[in-house]
């Protein structure tokens, strides 16, 4: 079903019930090979009641890491026979049936509590899938997870709070309900979050609506759905350092941001994304030093940011990195929920330099003639398993007293989105923004914060021009084939 999408081998399967107890939620059952300590395979099931219906996920991940998918097109037919399912394959070259008990019992006669059993049958022609694979068994009862009565799917977070999760049936317009029954406690939980990738897969749900308006959205939660995606529409991220422990960050502003808008807050460094909250505004005091202030950061002008997790998490967060090395981003839900953020490698100071990809210097020249190459270098690429992406840059020999700079971002399918910086060498005043340039009159390369991929997979990164005096910060965000530089001011270096 295609409201039902997880990534591992799977039958998806329908079918009008007599009303039963709520066995809404997941089951698991570990295949163990023959010495009894290695585990062979994880079958994992989805039950899913809604509307006098059953919605199933049968799922098998091997010990080999073989994953696959079969959804609502390819599902086979059912049949009810005294109150259990049959699943029959579609593929007629095959005899293979799975008959799915709802109620199992023992060999006494006694039932088996909170579980469910699925029994294979096959006919002379075996089975569609590899050898290996089997479905059979006792699946035992996840408790922390739960559905409701509209199919939605939520795991608990703590003794009376959940969370919604990805496996329910999101359609239309889910409105996330303030509380949800919880079968196993018979007592109310508050819904208090939805988690990262909850609605991936959901091509039919349009819509969100919440009736507790302070919730927390995961990561990427509204990506690989149907839900309508508008760059301009969004609440945008803003940039930030840490102090000496990653405990704390700020963002350097004068504007001052009222903390009842800031409570589901994210700090994002690269690929990481941790959950932070307001717990400090000194925005309106004009004594404090508006900048980066490394070695006095409590005397920072601007909005405070606390990561509950540091002490467990800020080890891997930052691993290889001092705090002064680092510049973040604080962002909202609405931005972090509607983006993925692929893992992806840096250029960074002190490490040795790459010529940019011949085919993007190419392209380059082509899109700006007349123009003599300085040099190219790539900033920042995907790494493998996140998908595909390179960001480069290439600049220009000088022209008429002017310098100029080329970024270039190449997808998977080798397109190309561009964009340009120029400045004017010959101004007298030394103010370059994000320039910067080097005593041999070259831009250097920026460190990039953060490579954010769109439902469309456009992208937008996030870099920091570092020089001695001032840090500089901006982003290019696709538009088709064009790169649009966002620009996000610059902070003075306060040292002392």
């Amino acid at each position: 079903m295609k409201k039902l999408l997880l990534p591992v081998i799977g039958l998806l399967l329908t079918v009008t019930l007599s009303a039963q107890t709520n066995l809404g939620g997941r089951y698991f059952n570990l295949i163990w090979a023959e010495d009894g300590n290695t585990l062979f395979a994880e079958n994992n099931l989805t039950l899913i009641p809604h509307d006098g219906t059953y919605d199933f996920s049968i799922t098998v991940k091997m010990h080999d890491g073989t994953q696959a998918w079969v959804g609502t097109d390819e599902v086979g037919t059912l049949k009810i026979e005294n109150g259990n399912l049959w699943y029959i394959h579609p593929n007629k070259n095959y005899d293979f049936e799975l008959e799915i008990i709802l109620h199992p019992v023992d060999e006494a006669g006694q039932p088996i509590e909170d579980s469910i059993q699925i029994i294979e049958h096959k006919g002379d022609t075996g089975s569609p899938y590899p050898d290996a694979v089997s479905f059979g068994g006792i699946y035992s009862r996840v408790y922390p997870v739960f559905t409701d009565d509209k199919g939605y799917l939520y795991e608990m977070k703590g003794e009376d709070v959940c969370e919604l999760i990805n496996g329910g049936l999101y359609e239309g317009t889910v409105t996330v309900p303030r509380t949800v029954y919880y079968p196993l406690l018979d007592a109310q939980a508050e819904v208090v979050g939805i988690a990262e990738n909850a609605f991936f897969g959901c091509y039919d749900l349009e819509a969100v609506s919440f009736e507790n308006p302070d919730i927390y959205i995961g990561p990427s939660a509204f990506m690989g759905s149907g839900i309508p995606y508008d760059y301009e529409d969004i609440l945008k991220p803003r940039f930030a350092y840490p102090n000496q422990d990653f405990s704390l960050f700020v963002v350097p502003t004068e504007e001052s941001v009222a903390p009842e808008r800031e409570q589901n807050m994210w700090m994002v460094f690269k690929q990481n994304i941790q959950p932070v909250w307001q717990s400090g505004n000194t925005a309106s005091d004009e004594e404090k030093d508006l900048g980066r202030a490394d070695f006095d950061f409590e005397n920072n002008r601007g909005l405070f940011y606390t990561w509950t997790d540091f002490e467990e998490e800020a080890g891997k967060v930052f691993r290889g990195y001092e705090p002064y090395e680092v510049e973040a981003l604080i962002a909202p839900s609405d931005f972090v929920a509607r983006h993925r953020f692929p893992s992806f490698s840096r250029w960074k100071f002190g490490e040795p330099e790459r010529e940019a990809d011949p085919y993007v210097v190419e392209r380059v020249l082509e899109r700006y003639p007349g123009h003599t190459v300085m040099y190219s270098r790539r900033v920042a690429n995907i790494r493998q398993g996140s998908g595909s992406g390179e960001l480069s840059l290439v600049e220009f020999e000088h022209q008429d007293g002017k310098a100029m700079v080329v970024f270039v971002w190449r997808n998977a399918d080798y397109d190309l989105a561009m964009g340009d910086l120029s400045v004017d060498l010959s101004e007298e005043s030394e103010e370059y923004g994000v320039w910067d340039i080097d005593d041999e009159g070259r831009y250097g390369i920026p460190d990039v914060v953060t490579i954010a991929l769109d439902p469309r997979e456009d992208v937008t990164v996030f870099l920091a021009k570092n020089s001695p005096e001032a840090i500089e910060c901006y982003a290019w965000h696709q538009v088709g084939d064009r790169l649009e530089y966002v620009e996000y001011g610059s902070w003075y270096r306060f040292i002392p």
